[in-house]
């Protein structure tokens, strides 16, 4: 396996290990003001946000050359937006437990939270692929 992506992978499992590090606090937030619907609801979010922020690292795994670069920060964001706003959109208008445990103002949470981690890992992999490419 190259650098690049044992990078990328490792990249992956730290992001999820924050997920899963936070994952807790949202459940117990979710318990306490909606019971146990509370709790599934803090890990659809998890879940979702999740997927949105590894997939955006893996684009920016797969296009760090200098000439895709601005497309793969692009292509990431609109993942990274789009999926978390998407699955809650749909799950807000659809109703039911879910929507009225809160699960868009719980994805918007995890989002930012993804968000943060998912932004330092990038600047990460990015330099870590600026060192690969000198030592070339």
């Amino acid at each position: 396996m190259s650098d690049l992506v044992a990078t990328t992978v490792w990249s992956c499992l730290y992001l999820g290990m924050a997920v899963t590090v936070v994952f807790p606090a949202f459940a117990w937030f979710g318990y306490r003001h909606h019971d146990s619907i509370g709790v599934m609801s803090a890990l659809v979010s998890a879940v979702i946000c999740y997927v949105g922020a590894a997939t955006a690292l893996v684009l920016t795994g797969v296009f760090r050359g200098p000439q895709t670069a601005v497309q793969g920060l692009l292509l990431g964001m609109l993942v990274r937006m789009g999926l978390p706003l998407g699955a809650g959109i749909v799950l807000q208008s659809a109703g039911g437990p879910l929507a009225e445990a809160g699960v868009m103002g719980m994805i918007a949470v995890y989002y930012l939270f993804t968000l943060a981690v998912e932004s330092v890992l990038s600047l990460r992999l990015v330099k870590t692929t600026r060192l690969i490419g000198e030592a070339s």
